[in-house]
């Protein structure tokens, strides 16, 4: 709804539990901003849409630091880009994973393009919570809870994408507190697979 309405904000924090799936719906509202499709966003089929699934679209820029924390360094690295118009659509999305581990100096760093982004930039945030983060990061993003699911949608997402069979779908939910991206883990886990047998047998 925000987005059919063209209420769009310029900064979004998506804050939730580790497996509760930000990354998918960041990824999900960044297919919906750049959709060329004419009908319902995200279409899944146009080649925007394609291109965020695999990857390598050339206007979205993820932000991931191997370390225990993102520095200052990245940040700056990624500022550097912010001003230059977009490749392909009509916008540009940088998504920063597990921004609540971002520096104070990186987080201080960000703080001008997040008061005052260009027009066509999206910047999207996600956390585990939100301790790590400055109060003046916090008041400049519109926040998105993502909380746990129903066992039953939960059964469904494992369903849906191949993820499991319907039988075993419904132990992987009630296993997952909550959580779709405990269910994957729970259900493509070789290990737990193995323990379960050797329990039953």
């Amino acid at each position: 709804s925000i987005i059919s309405g063209e209420r769009v904000a310029h900064a979004y924090l998506f804050i939730g539990q580790k497996g509760a799936g930000k990354k998918t719906l960041a990824d999900l509202f960044a297919r919906s901003l750049l959709c060329t499709s004419k009908g319902d966003k995200p279409c899944g089929v146009c080649k925007s849409c394609r291109q965020i699934s695999s990857g390598n679209h050339p206007d979205v820029m993820y932000i991931r630091s191997d370390k225990t924390v993102i520095g200052v360094n990245l940040i700056r690295e990624m500022l550097k880009s912010v001003y230059v118009k977009p490749y392909q659509g009509d916008r540009k999305i940088y998504i920063i994973e597990k921004a609540n581990t971002m520096t104070p100096q990186a987080q201080n760093a960000l703080l001008k393009t997040l008061e005052e982004p260009p027009s066509f930039v999206n910047i999207l945030l996600i956390a585990d919570n939100a301790s790590g983060l400055l109060p003046t990061v916090l008041s400049r993003c519109q926040r998105l809870i993502v909380p746990p699911l129903s066992r039953d949608q939960i059964s469904k997402i494992l369903i849906q994408n191949s993820y499991a069979p319907p039988n075993e779908a419904a132990l992987y939910a009630r296993l997952s507190e909550g959580l779709p991206g405990r269910a994957i883990q729970i259900s493509s886990s070789t290990e737990f697979k193995e323990l379960r047998e050797e329990t039953f047998r």
